[in-house]
């Protein structure tokens, strides 16, 4: 049983009752008029116009007939409806983006949004076994018996570049098991509250030695819907090999920095000393 089919009469009740309603408003702005058959009016008098004048000899020989207008009722009784609608449905106010009738607490909420979610889910899981998956299979069969030559499809790799493929006939022979790429209300309901988590799962664990940093970053990448992640990434043989040129210069420089008692002394003698420079530390100004 479809939605349409659980609602069909309540629509139908909520349909009536608001023509009955239209219906007595009309009645209330053209009301009913009761008059005396030898007083000569014409009844395109009794038309409400703009302006209009009713010209009688005397005014007891024309009578307006009092409608009840509708009742206060006639609204609730169509709220009550609509509600009805929405608990058969699943589709309260919460879920449609508009504010609910009526305090309900905080928990109330979530315990409608959590079963909306499941019984969403759960036609949706229906309609993808039991709609999708025959569609597939009754296209699949109607393109082996009317498909007799070569086609260019059109495909999309996990980076989202496009590419073309040749498809033949006999690629196209056997029955296969179809799955349906239908909707994860889960994951769309939930995309926000992944992302945030992921997050706050690498802050956490960015610096443990035990956790494939590539793999994580990747994951955080993948929560934010960017496809290009091996372009921003560098491999892990890139770290490796950098992390390798990284050890050897450090070792380099200790090297250098670690010399032999004889080596220090010899770079700890005082270099020689020019002959003007000696003769200008002794006042001399120079040797003429």
């Amino acid at each position: 049983m479809s939605v349409v089919e659980v609602m069909e009469h309540l629509q139908e009740e909520l349909n009536t009752t608001r023509n009955q309603r239209i219906d007595a408003n009309n009645l209330s702005i053209y009301g009913m008029w009761k008059a005396l058959k030898d007083s000569g009016l014409d009844p395109k008098d009794l038309v409400p116009r703009p302006g209009g004048i009713i010209w009688l000899d005397s005014l007891e020989g024309l009578e307006e007939v009092k409608l009840t207008p509708p009742p206060v009722e006639t609204y609730q009784e169509e709220a009550i409806i609509k509600e009805d609608i929405q608990e058969s449905t699943a589709t309260y106010a919460e879920t449609r983006g508009a504010v609910s009738e009526g305090g309900k607490t905080a928990t109330e909420h979530a315990i409608r949004e959590r079963s909306v979610s499941i019984r969403f889910d759960v036609k949706a899981k229906l309609f993808e076994s039991c709609g999708l998956k025959w569609l597939g299979f009754f296209y699949d069969q109607l393109n082996q018996q009317f498909i007799d030559g070569e086609r260019k499809i059109r495909s999309k790799d996990e980076e989202g570049n496009y590419s073309f493929n040749t498809l033949r006939p006999e690629n196209l022979t056997g029955r296969y098991e179809y799955v349906p790429a239908g909707s994860n209300v889960e994951a769309t309901l939930s995309k926000l509250s992944y992302r945030e988590d992921i997050t706050v799962l690498y802050s956490l664990m960015k610096n443990d030695p035990g956790v494939r940093q590539y793999e994580l970053k990747k994951r955080v990448l993948e929560a934010y819907g960017i496809k290009d992640i091996e372009k921003l990434l560098k491999s892990e043989n890139e770290i490796e090999q950098e992390q390798a040129e990284l050890v050897q210069q450090v070792t380099g420089q200790q090297g250098a920095n670690e010399l032999l008692p004889e080596e220090q002394a010899i770079q700890r003698q005082p270099e020689p000393i020019g002959f003007e420079a000696v003769a200008q530390q002794l006042g001399g100004g120079g040797i003429g």
